[in-house]
């Protein structure tokens, strides 16, 4: 029988952890969000590599967004 999985805007689509999105939180303003703070980067290469189902759908956690950037930082 097939896996399915059943998708939660609150869960990271990269490690399966708590994204902890402010867009998703009781008081509803995107600017209290931890990924607007000014050292959180994105990297082109980070939001390639979620999953096309869930692009638009589920945020990326902090701790994913860290460690591509300490990867980054190594090589």
């Amino acid at each position: 029988m097939a896996e399915t999985q059943v998708f939660c805007a609150a869960i990271c689509p990269l490690c399966g952890g708590p994204n902890a999105c402010g867009n998703l939180s009781a008081n509803g303003n995107p600017a209290d969000c931890w990924c607007h703070q000014p050292d959180m980067i994105f990297s082109r290469a980070l939001l390639e590599s979620v999953p096309s189902v869930d692009k638009g759908k589920a945020c990326i956690c902090q701790q994913c967004v860290i460690k591509q950037a300490t990867d980054n930082q190594d090589k």
